[in-house]
C-alpha cells in the first residue's frame, strides 16, 4: 500500500468514525497454518466497514433528567475518540462547544499521576477507548475525589463487571446473554429487554419519592408523639388544674383520665393511616429538580426542626390553656372538656400531616391538587373521627358537641398560617441534631 492509499484509507476512516460508525478492517492471504502462526503476513485489504452502533433508547432523556436532578453523567466507552465524540454529542454528554479536556482516551488517564487525576476526574465527560481497568479506575478516582459523593454506574458488559462491583451503586440490565457476574455484581438489575435507559429516571424519581415519604412521616410522628405524651402526661397528674392533693391521689389510686378507645384510637391514627397517606407517593417529575443529597446528609433537616418545633410549641400551648382554662372559657363540664382536648388534637394532627407533607412546597396550592389519595386518607380521618364523637360516645367515653363547640376544634386545629410564622420567624431546632455537613454533595 502506497502512501496516497493510506492516507486516503484514514481520511475514510476519520469520516465515518466522525459519523459514529465503528470501523472493521477486512483483509485475506492465502497461507499454511504454520506459516500464519509462526510469521507476520501481510494481508490484503478488502475493504473498510463501517458498522452504526445506535445510542439506547432514551439516552439524551435520561441525560437531560439527570443534569436537571443535579447528577453529573459520563460517558465511558471502549471506541475511538472520534467515535465516541460524536457519541456523546447525540447523547447530551458534551455540548457543541466543548473544551478539550472534557474528552480523554482510556490510556491517557492511565498515565495521569495521581494529582492531576484527582484535578482533572471531575472535568472529564467522555472517557474514550476504555479498557475494564480504565472504567474501574475512572469509578475509583471519582470516589477518592469527594468523599461525600455518591457514584453509580450503569453497565450492560462483562467489562463493565469490576466498575459495576467498585461503584456505590451498580445498574445492569438483566436481559438474555447479560453475564450473571455482572447481575450478582450489580445492586439493582433492570429487566427489560429493549435496553431501554428510561428506567434509570423512574430508579431516581422512586427513591427520591421515597426519602421524601420518610422525611414527611418522620415529621409527622414526631409532632404528634411529643404532643401527646406531654398532654398526657398533663392531664394524668393534674386532671382538674393545679390541685396537688387531687393529683397524688389520683396517681396513687390508678385512675386514668384519658380513655383507653380514644388512646387506641390515637394509636391507629399515628401509626397506621396517617403512615398510609404519607407512604402512597407516586413517583413526580417536581422530585427531579430537588438538590442531591449527599450518603452522610441527616435525614433531619434544619426546616423539618423548625417545622416540628413550630407545631409542637403551637399545638402543646392551645391544648394545654383548654385543659386549664376550657370549662370557663367555653362553659364545659369535665367530659366535655376532655371531649374537646381529644377532638382537638385529633384535628391538629390532620393539619399536622398537612404541613408536613407540604413543608417544603414553594406552590403550596398546586401541590394541594396532585394529591387525591392523600385528600381521600384525610377525609376518612375526619369522618371517623366524627363518628367517634358524635355517634360512639358510650365506647369512645366522649360527650356530643355542638356546632359552636366544633368550629372552636377546627379553629384551633387550623394551626397551618401560625406554623408557618414560626417556621420562617424563628429559628427553632431540635438539641442534638445539628450536625448537617456544610457542603452539598454531588452525584456522579
Amino acid at each position: 500500500m502506497d502512501k496516497t492509499t493510506r492516507e486516503l484509507l484514514e481520511q475514510r476512516i476519520q469520516e465515518m468514525t466522525g459519523n459514529g460508525l465503528r470501523c472493521i478492517a477486512f483483509a485475506h492471504r492465502k497461507t499454511k497454518i504454520n506459516e500464519y502462526l509462526n510469521s507476520s503476513p501481510q494481508f490484503t485489504l478488502l475493504g473498510i466497514v463501517g458498522l452504526k452502533n445506535p445510542l439506547r433508547t432514551g439516552v439524551k432523556y435520561v441525560v437531560k433528567e439527570c443534569q436537571r436532578a443535579g447528577i453529573n453523567c459520563k460517558l465511558i466507552t471502549g471506541d475511538s475518540i472520534l467515535t465516541a465524540r460524536t457519541a456523546a454529542l447525540r447523547g447530551g454528554f458534551l455540548e457543541p462547544d466543548y473544551q478539550s479536556g472534557h474528552i480523554v482516551e482510556g490510556e491517557e488517564f492511565q498515565n495521569f499521576n495521581l494529582e492531576e487525576r484527582m484535578e482533572k476526574v471531575d472535568q472529564i465527560r467522555v472517557l474514550a477507548g476504555a479498557t475494564p481497568y480504565h472504567k474501574f479506575l475512572m469509578v475509583q478516582s471519582l470516589k477518592a475525589n469527594n468523599k461525600e459523593r455518591m457514584v453509580a454506574y450503569v453497565g450492560g458488559g462483562q467489562g463493565d463487571a469490576y466498575a459495576i462491583k467498585e461503584a456505590d451503586v451498580g445498574i445492569c440490565f438483566g436481559t438474555e446473554g447479560v453475564p450473571e457476574i455482572l447481575k450478582a455484581f450489580s445492586d439493582i438489575v433492570i429487566k427489560k429487554k429493549d435496553m431501554n435507559l428510561s428506567p434509570v429516571i423512574e430508579i431516581l424519581k422512586w427513591g427520591r419519592g421515597f426519602y421524601d415519604s420518610i422525611q414527611t412521616y418522620t415529621q409527622f410522628l414526631i409532632t404528634a408523639t411529643f404532643v401527646d405524651l406531654v398532654i398526657d402526661f398533663v392531664m394524668t397528674i393534674f386532671p382538674n388544674g393545679f390541685t396537688l392533693l387531687y393529683a397524688v391521689t389520683d396517681v396513687t389510686s390508678g385512675e386514668v383520665t384519658i380513655p383507653v378507645f380514644q388512646l387506641l384510637w390515637v394509636k391507629l391514627i399515628l401509626g397506621t393511616v396517617a403512615a398510609l397517606s404519607v407512604l402512597m407517593k407516586q413517583s413526580s417529575d417536581n422530585l427531579m429538580s430537588k438538590p442531591v443529597r449527599g450518603p452522610n446528609e441527616p435525614l433531619m433537616t434544619d426546616e423539618m426542626q423548625r417545622n416540628i418545633s413550630a407545631q409542637a410549641v403551637y399545638q402543646i400551648i392551645a391544648l394545654l390553656a383548654i385543659h386549664f382554662k376550657g370549662k370557663s372559657w367555653l362553659e364545659l363540664n369535665a367530659n366535655e372538656k376532655n371531649t374537646v382536648i381529644f377532638n382537638t388534637y385529633v384535628l391538629c394532627q390532620v393539619f399536622t400531616l398537612i404541613n408536613a407533607k407540604l413543608y417544603d412546597r414553594k406552590n403550596v396550592f398546586k401541590a394541594m391538587q396532585c394529591k387525591k389519595r392523600f385528600w381521600g386518607i384525610i377525609v376518612i380521618i375526619i369522618i371517623l373521627q366524627v363518628v367517634m364523637v358524635e355517634f360512639w360516645k358510650s365506647i369512645a367515653g366522649t360527650a356530643r358537641l355542638d356546632s359552636r363547640q366544633w368550629g372552636f376544634c377546627l379553629f384551633i386545629a387550623a394551626s397551618t398560617p401560625i406554623s408557618l410564622l414560626l417556621r420562617y420567624r424563628c429559628s427553632m431546632k431540635i438539641p442534638y441534631l445539628d450536625f448537617a455537613p456544610a457542603s452539598k454533595p454531588k452525584t456522579e
